[in-house]
């Protein structure tokens, strides 16, 4: 939207600047092209803002897919929550949904990913810049929902960092955000808003699981 509001502005600013000078019975010709211009510029965004706006979200509290598509209900998900101080250099406002296919069909500057540490707490009390692929279905273990589903991003945008020691798998660095190597940030792994009990490769997860990564602390 703030996108949008920039390039209508200039326009208008552009519009008055250079129209002075025109002769009046040029300028109903000069401001629809200009205005027709600006359109061109902005369908895509318009489009998207379109299709964010016809997108209904999971409202209920005590459902691991609150807050993501309704469309999603009952689907395998899987969640990037990046923080202000690790920020991914796409997904920088909100939360983009992705569906299946590795289309962005939206935007949720609410989704918070309702996460919770070990003890039943609350982490986080701001909404989550990153990302969510959802729609998935007919996997049984949490590394390979996660590699499948960033691999649907055309252009890497998720990419996943990995080594594998005695306890299997072990994530570094997702979509370029690596984790410090003193350990003052981290990736950490949670299923259905909990914290995981066990690493991604042990994870087995069910037809309607959320997985969420998020770079702590």
């Amino acid at each position: 939207m703030q996108d949008l509001t920039l390039v209508f502005g200039a326009v208008v600013i552009i519009t008055i600047v250079i129209m002075k000078p025109i002769d009046e019975e040029y300028r109903l010709k000069f401001v629809s092209g200009a205005w027709i211009l600006a359109l061109v510029l902005t369908a895509p965004m318009l489009s998207e803002l379109w299709a964010s706006q016809a997108i209904s979200y999971v409202e209920d509290d005590g459902n691991s897919h609150d807050g993501l598509p309704q469309e999603w209900e009952g689907s395998q998900v899987i969640c990037f929550d990046f923080s202000s101080d690790s920020e991914h250099p796409v997904f920088m406002s909100g939360t983009t949904m992705i569906s299946s296919s590795g289309e962005s069909i939206s935007v949720n500057d609410a989704f918070n990913g309702s996460l919770a540490s070990w003890d039943g707490s609350f982490i986080g009390d701001e909404a989550m810049t990153g990302a969510c692929i959802g729609g998935l279905s007919g996997y049984t273990n949490g590394f390979g929902l996660t590699l499948d589903a960033v691999a649907l991003l055309p252009n890497r945008d998720l990419e996943v960092v990995y080594d594998v020691g005695d306890y299997g798998p072990f994530v570094t660095s997702i979509g370029g955000v690596t984790q410090a190597d003193d350990w003052s940030s981290w990736w950490g792994l949670y299923i259905n808003g909990a914290e995981a009990p066990v690493g991604i490769g042990d994870l087995q997860i069910d037809a309607d699981d959320v997985i969420t990564w998020r770079i702590e602390p």
